[in-house]
């Protein structure tokens, strides 16, 4: 759901600029921690998939592609290390109740990063040649 979130900032990215795309990750990102039932879900959309989209365009305009998923890998890599810090001190019930270990975790949201990547890649390119220039000719 997070991720599915994260959405909207593409549309804001394309449509209004990287400014736009990052009041819309804040404001969601506040509404989402105060509002949401399940806190977990609300801290991963604002420790990384409420920004990572308005990221991912500057990044991949690194002419080095290496150094681009360097970057990515970066950037996630914090995140979930920021996003298991926050919920072990507030959500240690969360955590108490996930039986596998911490580096099959770790190597799994790294393997899934890829093709959440790959997969919103695709998606932003489809939707700007069949949705966007078809609507704003």
């Amino acid at each position: 759901m997070a991720a599915i979130a994260g959405l909207v900032g593409v549309l804001a990215m394309i449509h209004c600029g990287g400014k736009w795309a990052v009041g819309v990750y804040v404001v969601s990102a506040v509404l989402s921690l105060l509002l949401s039932p399940v806190k977990i879900v609300a801290l991963m959309y604002a420790a990384f998939f409420g920004y990572y989209p308005a990221l991912k365009s500057p990044i991949e305009r690194i002419r080095n592609r290496w150094i681009g998923w360097v970057l990515k890998f970066g950037v996630l890599n914090l995140a979930a290390f920021v996003t298991w810090l926050v919920a072990k001190q507030f959500f240690p019930e969360t955590l108490e109740q996930q039986e596998i270990a911490l580096w099959i975790l770790w190597v799994g949201v790294n393997a899934v990063f890829v093709i959440y990547d790959i997969c919103l890649t695709q998606l932003i390119q489809m939707y700007i040649k069949k949705i966007a220039l078809r609507n704003f000719k």
